[in-house]
């Protein structure tokens, strides 16, 4: 498994902030993007094998706290984290 790295501070190259959402900067098909993501979050949970969509195992489209939108995903990850 990749090395995660402590607290995910470049979240802002892949995802911004709208009404309280972290939402993905780039298209749904964007796995190159969602990898590089996926590998530097510390939030990162791997999905159930039929929600998958990457045949990278760590990619954000493979993450359990991911939620789909119609162009896009939120993370939950990074919302919950702000929380705390």
């Amino acid at each position: 498994m990749s090395e995660k790295v402590e607290g995910f501070s470049d979240k802002e190259n892949w995802f911004y902030q709208q009404q309280g959402k972290w939402l993905f900067r780039f298209t749904n098909e964007d796995n190159h993007h969602a990898q590089q993501a996926a590998k530097y979050c510390d939030q990162f949970m791997e999905d159930d094998e039929d929600e998958m969509i990457d045949d990278e195992l760590i990619s954000c489209f493979n993450c359990m706290k991911r939620r789909w939108l119609i162009e896009g995903f939120e993370c939950r990850g990074l919302a919950k984290k702000e929380n705390v």
